[in-house]
């Protein structure tokens, strides 16, 4: 499964929270920093389901993470999710 559809079936996104929070941002400047209103950040870091690619994008630039490291992120909290949920 593609780390997109993984993103959309299942995640959400608590490792935002934790990159926002190690910067300092609240809620409202990580969204200015990502080009998006504060409603639809705090979706993705709350629910996240439908997180698209541009705004993974804008995530990866931002924080200056490597495509590696983002996939590592995402893929901790697919585990995460799967895991609470009783899926293995």
């Amino acid at each position: 499964m593609s780390l997109i559809k993984k993103v959309r079936n299942y995640s959400n996104m608590r490792f935002l929270k934790k990159l926002r929070e190690q910067q300092g941002l609240t809620q409202y400047s990580m969204a200015k920093k990502l080009g998006m209103i504060t409603n639809t950040y705090v979706h993705y870091e709350t629910k996240a389901k439908g997180i698209n690619l541009a705004a993974l994008v804008t995530l990866k630039r931002t924080f200056n993470l490597s495509w590696s490291d983002l996939g590592s992120l995402i893929e901790k909290e697919v585990e995460f999710n799967k895991n609470k949920k009783g899926e293995i």
